[in-house]
């Protein structure tokens, strides 16, 4: 017996209600917000990883 959340029922359901595309950006509102910019990833915290088997014999 397969559970009802994989029904086609309930797949129908879920996916009735459609959003309407929006035919360009040329038809979007213009508004005041600042745009969204990228996360800013740098170096992570902790230690660095050894890079290869030439880094770990010169540890040595």
């Amino acid at each position: 017996m397969v559970h009802p959340y994989y029904s086609v029922d309930t797949y129908k359901a879920v996916y009735e209600p459609v959003i309407p595309p929006i035919s360009g950006e040329l038809l979007w509102n213009e508004t005041w917000f600042i745009p969204p910019l990228p996360p800013n990833f740098g170096r992570g915290s902790g230690d660095l990883l050894v890079q290869g088997e030439e880094s770990l014999m010169s540890n040595l």
